[in-house]
Protein backbone atom coordinates (compact mmCIF):
# COMPACT_ATOMS: atom_id res chain seq x y z
CA UNK A 1 0.00 0.00 0.00
CA UNK A 2 1.20 3.33 -1.10
CA UNK A 3 1.87 6.09 1.28
CA UNK A 4 1.03 9.76 0.66
CA UNK A 5 2.61 13.04 1.35
CA UNK A 6 -0.39 13.65 3.69
CA UNK A 7 0.14 10.32 5.34
CA UNK A 8 3.77 10.82 6.26
CA UNK A 9 2.93 14.48 7.61
CA UNK A 10 0.12 12.97 9.64
CA UNK A 11 2.06 10.47 11.63
CA UNK A 12 4.76 13.39 12.08
CA UNK A 13 2.20 15.32 13.63
CA UNK A 14 2.60 17.75 10.75
CA UNK A 15 -0.69 20.17 9.79
CA UNK A 16 -2.05 21.08 6.64
CA UNK A 17 0.29 24.37 6.80
CA UNK A 18 3.09 22.51 7.18
CA UNK A 19 2.05 20.20 4.21
CA UNK A 20 1.64 22.77 1.75
CA UNK A 21 5.01 24.61 3.12
CA UNK A 22 6.91 21.55 2.29
CA UNK A 23 5.19 21.20 -1.77
CA UNK A 24 5.78 24.94 -2.28
CA UNK A 25 8.71 24.98 -1.65
CA UNK A 26 10.46 21.88 -2.11
CA UNK A 27 8.08 19.83 -4.86
CA UNK A 28 7.52 22.72 -7.12
CA UNK A 29 11.71 22.76 -7.91
CA UNK A 30 11.96 26.13 -5.76
CA UNK A 31 15.26 24.12 -4.52
CA UNK A 32 16.56 22.53 -7.75
CA UNK A 33 16.18 26.61 -8.98
CA UNK A 34 18.04 28.36 -6.19
CA UNK A 35 20.85 25.76 -5.34
CA UNK A 36 22.89 26.10 -7.93
CA UNK A 37 23.21 30.03 -6.72
CA UNK A 38 24.66 28.99 -3.29
CA UNK A 39 26.71 26.07 -4.64
CA UNK A 40 28.94 28.96 -7.34
CA UNK A 41 28.94 31.20 -4.58
CA UNK A 42 30.74 28.92 -2.43
CA UNK A 43 32.74 27.34 -5.20
CA UNK A 44 34.46 30.98 -5.43
CA UNK A 45 34.12 31.67 -1.34
CA UNK A 46 36.54 28.36 -1.74
CA UNK A 47 38.41 30.34 -4.01
CA UNK A 48 38.93 33.35 -2.33
CA UNK A 49 39.54 31.61 1.09
CA UNK A 50 42.61 29.17 -1.09
CA UNK A 51 44.14 32.73 -1.83
CA UNK A 52 43.90 33.56 2.14
CA UNK A 53 45.20 30.37 3.24
CA UNK A 54 48.26 30.64 1.31
CA UNK A 55 49.16 33.78 2.78
CA UNK A 56 48.84 32.38 6.27
CA UNK A 57 46.01 34.41 7.24
CA UNK A 58 43.58 33.58 10.07
CA UNK A 59 40.31 33.41 7.84
CA UNK A 60 40.83 30.93 4.91
CA UNK A 61 38.41 28.15 2.83
CA UNK A 62 36.45 27.56 5.30
CA UNK A 63 35.56 31.29 6.52
CA UNK A 64 35.23 32.69 3.24
CA UNK A 65 33.36 29.62 1.68
CA UNK A 66 30.36 30.21 4.47
CA UNK A 67 30.58 34.01 3.83
CA UNK A 68 29.64 33.63 0.22
CA UNK A 69 27.64 30.87 0.63
CA UNK A 70 25.36 32.92 3.29
CA UNK A 71 25.13 35.80 1.31
CA UNK A 72 24.35 33.85 -1.44
CA UNK A 73 21.08 32.22 0.40
CA UNK A 74 20.29 35.46 1.78
CA UNK A 75 19.87 36.98 -1.27
CA UNK A 76 17.87 34.37 -2.93
CA UNK A 77 15.17 34.63 0.20
CA UNK A 78 14.75 38.46 -0.46
CA UNK A 79 14.50 36.89 -4.37
CA UNK A 80 12.02 34.09 -3.15
CA UNK A 81 9.78 36.06 -0.55
CA UNK A 82 8.99 38.91 -2.82
CA UNK A 83 7.54 37.38 -5.79
CA UNK A 84 3.72 36.47 -5.10
CA UNK A 85 1.56 33.93 -6.19
CA UNK A 86 1.35 35.57 -9.84
CA UNK A 87 5.33 35.31 -10.54
CA UNK A 88 5.29 39.25 -9.80
CA UNK A 89 7.48 41.16 -7.02
CA UNK A 90 5.44 42.59 -4.62
CA UNK A 91 8.41 43.98 -2.67
CA UNK A 92 12.16 44.77 -3.24
CA UNK A 93 14.31 41.70 -3.52
CA UNK A 94 17.19 43.34 -3.02
CA UNK A 95 16.22 44.92 0.91
CA UNK A 96 17.64 41.46 2.30
CA UNK A 97 21.20 41.89 0.39
CA UNK A 98 21.20 45.32 1.61
CA UNK A 99 21.21 43.73 5.45
CA UNK A 100 24.36 41.64 4.63
CA UNK A 101 26.27 44.79 3.53
CA UNK A 102 25.15 46.46 7.51
CA UNK A 103 26.12 43.08 8.89
CA UNK A 104 29.48 43.40 6.95
CA UNK A 105 30.21 47.09 8.18
CA UNK A 106 29.38 46.22 11.70
CA UNK A 107 31.82 42.53 11.98
CA UNK A 108 34.18 43.46 9.32
CA UNK A 109 35.42 47.14 9.67
CA UNK A 110 34.21 47.84 13.27
CA UNK A 111 35.53 44.50 14.01
CA UNK A 112 38.89 45.02 12.74
CA UNK A 113 39.13 48.73 14.12
CA UNK A 114 38.37 47.55 17.49
CA UNK A 115 41.02 44.85 17.33
CA UNK A 116 43.54 46.69 15.96
CA UNK A 117 42.61 50.67 16.01
CA UNK A 118 42.67 52.62 13.06
CA UNK A 119 45.25 52.11 10.74
CA UNK A 120 45.74 50.14 7.27
CA UNK A 121 46.75 46.77 8.86
CA UNK A 122 43.71 43.99 8.14
CA UNK A 123 42.80 46.25 4.72
CA UNK A 124 43.05 43.56 2.66
CA UNK A 125 41.68 40.89 4.63
CA UNK A 126 38.89 43.40 4.91
CA UNK A 127 38.74 43.99 1.17
CA UNK A 128 38.52 40.36 0.91
CA UNK A 129 35.27 39.48 3.00
CA UNK A 130 33.44 42.33 1.06
CA UNK A 131 34.42 40.46 -2.19
CA UNK A 132 33.58 37.16 -0.68
CA UNK A 133 29.72 38.72 0.50
CA UNK A 134 29.55 40.33 -2.78
CA UNK A 135 29.57 37.53 -4.59
CA UNK A 136 27.79 35.45 -2.44
CA UNK A 137 25.42 38.31 -3.84
CA UNK A 138 25.94 38.42 -6.75
CA UNK A 139 25.24 34.41 -7.32
CA UNK A 140 21.91 35.31 -5.09
CA UNK A 141 20.80 37.40 -8.27
CA UNK A 142 21.78 35.15 -10.51
CA UNK A 143 24.37 36.72 -11.95
CA UNK A 144 27.06 33.63 -12.23
CA UNK A 145 29.19 35.05 -15.18
CA UNK A 146 29.73 38.94 -13.31
CA UNK A 147 30.57 36.94 -10.08
CA UNK A 148 32.53 34.62 -11.49
CA UNK A 149 34.62 36.40 -13.98
CA UNK A 150 35.33 39.50 -11.29
CA UNK A 151 36.31 37.15 -8.55
CA UNK A 152 39.14 36.01 -10.72
CA UNK A 153 39.99 39.06 -12.12
CA UNK A 154 40.82 40.21 -8.24
CA UNK A 155 42.34 37.17 -6.96
CA UNK A 156 44.28 36.69 -9.41
CA UNK A 157 45.39 40.45 -9.15
CA UNK A 158 46.25 40.19 -5.16
CA UNK A 159 47.86 36.89 -6.23
CA UNK A 160 50.26 38.76 -8.82
CA UNK A 161 50.89 41.34 -6.79
CA UNK A 162 52.22 39.06 -4.00
CA UNK A 163 55.67 38.40 -5.40
CA UNK A 164 56.60 42.09 -4.93
CA UNK A 165 55.07 42.52 -1.26
CA UNK A 166 56.88 42.94 1.83
CA UNK A 167 57.39 39.87 4.14
CA UNK A 168 55.42 40.12 7.30
CA UNK A 169 57.33 39.37 10.45
CA UNK A 170 58.01 35.35 11.56
CA UNK A 171 58.71 33.99 14.61
CA UNK A 172 61.84 31.38 15.09
CA UNK A 173 61.87 29.02 17.76
CA UNK A 174 65.29 27.34 17.99
CA UNK A 175 68.83 26.79 19.92
CA UNK A 176 70.79 29.88 21.25
CA UNK A 177 73.66 28.95 18.55
CA UNK A 178 71.47 29.09 15.67
CA UNK A 179 70.08 32.55 16.74
CA UNK A 180 72.99 34.58 14.45
CA UNK A 181 72.48 32.40 11.29
CA UNK A 182 68.63 32.61 11.67
CA UNK A 183 68.84 36.37 11.51
CA UNK A 184 70.77 36.53 8.63
CA UNK A 185 68.97 34.81 6.59
CA UNK A 186 66.11 37.27 6.87
CA UNK A 187 67.93 40.71 7.62
CA UNK A 188 71.36 42.35 7.01
CA UNK A 189 71.80 44.34 9.91
CA UNK A 190 70.99 41.75 12.54
CA UNK A 191 68.27 43.29 14.24
CA UNK A 192 65.17 41.40 15.53
CA UNK A 193 61.82 42.82 17.65
CA UNK A 194 61.88 40.51 20.22
CA UNK A 195 63.84 37.68 22.19
CA UNK A 196 62.45 35.85 25.01
CA UNK A 197 63.85 32.43 26.23
CA UNK A 198 60.76 30.13 26.39
CA UNK A 199 62.47 26.51 28.16
CA UNK A 200 65.25 25.47 30.56
CA UNK A 201 67.01 23.80 27.98
CA UNK A 202 67.55 27.41 26.52
CA UNK A 203 65.43 27.45 23.33
CA UNK A 204 64.59 30.97 22.49
CA UNK A 205 62.16 32.50 20.39
CA UNK A 206 62.82 35.23 18.36
CA UNK A 207 60.57 37.76 16.12
CA UNK A 208 61.92 39.58 13.01
CA UNK A 209 61.09 42.04 10.30
CA UNK A 210 62.68 40.27 7.06
CA UNK A 211 64.26 42.18 4.49
CA UNK A 212 62.96 40.03 1.79
CA UNK A 213 59.88 39.58 -0.73
CA UNK A 214 56.84 37.26 0.63
CA UNK A 215 58.18 34.46 -1.89
CA UNK A 216 61.83 34.70 -0.49
CA UNK A 217 61.00 34.67 3.36
CA UNK A 218 58.36 31.56 2.56
CA UNK A 219 61.37 29.37 0.97
CA UNK A 220 63.67 30.68 4.05
CA UNK A 221 60.94 28.98 6.51
CA UNK A 222 60.58 25.57 4.14
CA UNK A 223 64.22 25.11 4.57
CA UNK A 224 64.66 26.31 8.10
CA UNK A 225 62.00 23.87 9.11
CA UNK A 226 64.39 20.96 8.04
CA UNK A 227 66.90 22.26 10.35
CA UNK A 228 66.86 20.04 13.65
CA UNK A 229 68.41 23.44 15.58
CA UNK A 230 65.04 25.36 14.95
CA UNK A 231 61.99 24.04 16.55
CA UNK A 232 59.37 26.49 14.55
CA UNK A 233 59.43 28.44 12.15
CA UNK A 234 56.08 30.49 10.97
CA UNK A 235 54.49 34.01 10.18
CA UNK A 236 53.22 36.26 12.63
CA UNK A 237 50.02 37.48 11.67
CA UNK A 238 49.68 41.43 11.25
CA UNK A 239 46.56 41.23 8.71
Amino acid sequence: MSTSLADIAAQAGLGSDSIEFITRTLLNGQLLKFLPHVLIACALGFIIGLERQQKHKAAGIRTYTILAGTAAMITCCGVIFTVGPDGNYIGDPTRMAGQIMSAMALFGFAGMVFRKGFGQSGMTSTAMILLALGAGMTCGFGAFGLATVTTLLLVGLVHLTRSSEHAPPVIIVCTPDKVDAVTRKFTKNRQFGGFERIGEDGIVEITLQPELSLQQCEAVLESLMADPGVRKAIFKEVD
